[in-house]
């Protein structure tokens, strides 16, 4: 599956533009994505249980563990995934926690360095009812 839709002309600000789509990695619904994890290494059920209100009170989620495992993007790249969820606002961040590699898969080693983990937030769903937590 590309991850590249096909171009299109618009007009934006009166100028015709060429664009080009990008699809997202992540399946559209949070479900969706745990249903596409595989090699799962950990998996807990999670509940937010404060209200809603209380991230926007305190300005900082407090995350709790959801998901880890690895998952096949709908952009053809596997990926280590963390999902981790809000106790309170029921909103998840996905991180994509992959080892750094080089294209023809073999772990990228210059001479005195090891590979790096990645720490990168790739990813949000709302804190929507937990069929509708959708990809933003």
């Amino acid at each position: 599956m590309p991850a590249l839709r096909e171009p299109s002309v618009e007009l934006i600000e009166g100028r015709k533009t060429l664009v080009v789509k990008r699809r997202p990695p992540l399946q559209q619904r949070l479900h969706q994505l745990l249903d596409a994890l595989f090699a799962v290494t950990y998996r807990a059920d999670v509940r937010p249980t404060g209200a809603s209100t209380q991230c926007d009170v305190l300005r900082e989620h407090r995350w709790r563990l959801l998901a880890k495992g690895r998952h096949l993007g709908l952009d053809g790249v596997v990926r280590d995934l963390q999902i981790r969820m809000c106790q309170d606002c029921g909103g998840c961040e996905v991180r994509d926690r992959s080892i750094d590699a080089l294209p023809d898969g073999t772990a990228q080693t210059p001479r005195q360095m090891r590979p790096q983990r990645r720490d990168w937030v790739i990813g949000w769903y709302s804190g929507g009812r937990p069929r509708n937590r959708e990809y933003r």
